[in-house]
């Protein structure tokens, strides 16, 4: 089976996630997160911005839809349930 780079992995190439996790760690950003981390949030913010997206459901539901995929994309799956419809 032939790997295929998304244009989400290709965004995120040049992101300077060394640094972004230096700033995590030096202000304590993710001190008391239970669900999103700062990186986790920051991938959600770019899928909506490049996908469009203009509802918090319309994020959860794509991000959900690749939710097997996240790993890739250095994310974890937020633990919390789907809002209800």
């Amino acid at each position: 089976m032939q790997h295929k780079t998304t244009l989400m992995h290709e965004l995120l190439k040049p992101m300077p996630w060394g640094r972004l996790d230096r700033l995590v760690e030096l202000h304590g950003a993710d001190k008391g997160v239970r669900r999103l981390s700062t990186k986790s949030q920051r991938l959600a913010l770019l899928q909506a911005q490049s996908s469009g997206a203009v509802s918090l459901r319309e994020i959860e539901a794509t991000l959900a839809s690749h939710r097997n995929r996240l790993y890739h994309l250095r994310a974890e799956p937020a633990n919390a349930p789907s809002p209800a419809r």
